[in-house]
């Protein structure tokens, strides 16, 4: 034979490799080729319809600082829009409650490279987002939200970057 040594490497990693891609699509599967159906209700897969979760992810203080789509407080029906304002620019800021989960947050569009959007609710730490780059200034951004048990006082305002005019929405009782 040469002084040759028979190969086996190849037969091993071929093993390894469909042992690899057979665990890949059982995980795939389930978790995430699941399709939504459209309505967001159930998806279907190999293994049989999968309910979303209705509730909301959290309550309360459990949502303090959490952003609010993953825990289904921003869905439509889920929130309503307490108040709208738009800086000098185009800027849109809209303070958002969500009864389910009992919390406040700004939702803000439009924004410019720098600008910031601060919330504030009596009683709790101020929440802030900031459009750092284009990609931020190109999509929506929402603050952390706060925990309320009524939204009365809550309180967002737009800085804009430029030093333009700051814009606080609800105004301020005359």
């Amino acid at each position: 034979d040469g002084g040759r040594r028979p190969r086996r490497g190849g037969r091993v990693r071929l093993t390894v490799a469909a042992a690899a891609l057979g665990v890949a699509a059982a995980v795939a599967v389930p978790f995430g080729l699941a399709g939504d159906g459209g309505d967001g209700a159930e998806a279907e897969t190999s293994l049989g319809p999968i309910a979303a979760p209705s509730g909301p992810g959290c309550v309360a203080e459990e949502c303090e600082g959490k952003a609010p789509l993953p825990m289904r407080c921003g869905a439509p029906g889920k929130r309503e829009n307490l108040a709208t304002g738009r800086g000098r620019d185009g800027q849109r800021i809209e303070l958002r409650f969500a009864l389910d989960c009992r919390t406040v947050w700004v939702r803000a569009t439009w924004l410019e490279v720098g600008d910031r959007v601060q919330l504030t609710v009596p009683g709790a730490e101020p929440k802030e987002v900031r459009a750092r780059d284009e990609r931020d200034a190109a999509r929506y951004l929402v603050t952390p939200m706060t925990a309320v048990e009524d939204p009365e006082g809550a309180r967002a305002c737009l800085e804009p970057a430029d030093g333009g005019e700051r814009v606080c929405i609800p105004d301020p009782p005359k």
